[in-house]
């Protein structure tokens, strides 16, 4: 059953990571069973799941450039620690 979910969310474009991970958070206060198949997941929730994702990647600290992110230089005092 669980590869049947998986191939099919791969064959509609959906990364059956992220569906899987949301469909488990779901499952216990979703009442229509329709919306966690493949099809209705993307029907459904599929641009919201996208949009949280989007606004955690922004404001994730990882996502900006800076001095902590930036590979050592070698040779200078940044490349020892």
């Amino acid at each position: 059953m669980l590869s049947i979910l998986v191939m099919t969310a791969e064959s509609i474009g959906i990364d059956p990571r992220t569906y899987l991970r949301d469909v488990m958070l779901r499952i216990a206060h979703e009442t229509d069973v329709a919306k966690l198949t493949p099809h209705g997941w993307q029907e459904h929730f599929q641009a919201e799941v996208e949009a949280e994702r989007d606004a955690a990647m922004a404001t994730s600290p990882s996502s900006s450039r800076g001095r902590w992110n930036d590979p050592p230089r070698w040779g200078s005092r940044d490349s020892y620690r």
